[in-house]
């Protein structure tokens, strides 16, 4: 999987607080309570996400483990069942420096033609300001995952030197493609690249299409 860029986006002040927000998927798992006290070893499983036809179905888990250090940190799996078979392993990461040491998973939904499972993924850092959140797809066809760099796409479409982050995976429109709620890039400071202007404080939807790779803008609203 390629190396993740760490954000700091608008979701940052609501990202301890994760699981009791409606547009998170992934829910915020950690060995210290909302207080910052340590509290040990925590592991969350999802709900489950079927597919329309019920064939194929998923969850995750996410354990927060402590190390030797007493130091926590997240290991977040995939599991898929197709055909009422037993569940498999489909994805995996460990926390790490560079990918996250305070993951998450959250499974969105599944595509209209069963070939799709869209998944957020909560890159978060224990101790530190750096979050983002990035789609990971699974492909029922090949049994593979992956992770498309569509917020490198978006900036690339929008150009003047915007740099953005992925607010929510919203689901997939009637022609299996994902939809995405993107938001400007906001520091420290409270400076943003205002590169989506408009009415709705610097957020806009956009549409990917798994199967041809290309991002479009598009309504993050479900036909």
């Amino acid at each position: 999987m390629a190396t993740l860029r760490l954000l700091l986006i608008a979701l940052l002040p609501v990202v301890g607080n994760a699981q009791q927000n409606s547009s998170f998927h992934a829910p915020w798992v950690s060995c210290f309570d909302s207080n910052g006290r340590f509290v040990g070893p925590k592991n969350v499983r999802t709900d489950l996400v079927t597919s329309s036809d019920g064939k194929l179905r998923a969850f995750a888990e996410i354990s927060a483990a402590v190390d030797a250090h007493s130091d926590c940190g997240n290991t977040v799996q995939l599991f898929i069942s197709a055909n009422n078979r037993p569940y498999r392993l489909a994805f995996t990461q460990a926390p790490s420096a560079i990918n996250g040491t305070a993951d998450s998973l959250g499974p969105v939904a599944w595509s209209p033609d069963g070939r799709w499972l869209a998944v957020e993924f909560g890159i978060w850092v224990y101790g530190s300001d750096s979050a983002s959140l990035a789609l990971l797809l699974y492909d029922s066809h090949t049994q593979a995952t992956k992770t498309p760099e569509v917020i490198k796409q978006i900036e690339h479409r929008l150009g003047k030197r915007c740099f953005l982050g992925l607010r929510s995976v919203v689901g997939f429109d009637s022609r299996s493609r994902v939809m995405l709620r993107v938001a400007d890039w906001i520091d420290e400071e409270g400076r943003s690249s205002s590169c989506i202007p408009g009415p709705q404080s610097g957020t806009a939807n956009w549409l990917y299409d798994p199967a041809t790779g290309r991002a479009s803008p598009g309504a993050a609203k479900r036909n």
